[in-house]
């Protein structure tokens, strides 16, 4: 019997409605929004810490650079309730674009 993930599915909603902004990213990171493996929590601990390695990043450099899985990587953009990785890395490079203030 394989063993369960310790990621838990997203909830049909939240695929209908994926993060508008890199704030709401952080809100759902923070409030506990879906449960992550300890990869995907050093994943989206990175992601907050340096956003840029998101926004200009692929699949393969964003988990080398959190020694994570490819896997983790679009697991955890689809917790957080995007299509996969592409999608989460356009938010984060509108939130890199934004006219400073």
């Amino acid at each position: 019997m394989a063993p369960k993930s310790t990621i838990t599915r997203v909830h049909q909603s939240d695929q209908k409605n994926p993060p508008e902004n890199f704030l709401e990213i952080k809100r759902r990171i923070v409030s506990g929004h879906g449960t992550f493996s300890e990869d995907g929590k050093r994943l989206v601990k990175a992601a907050l810490d340096d956003p840029a390695a998101i926004a200009f990043g692929t699949v393969a450099s964003v988990a080398c650079k959190c020694s994570v899985s490819m896997t983790t990587v679009t697991r955890t953009a689809r917790v957080l309730g995007f299509s996969g990785f592409r999608d989460l890395r356009a938010v984060f490079r509108t939130y890199l674009k934004r006219p400073a203030s």
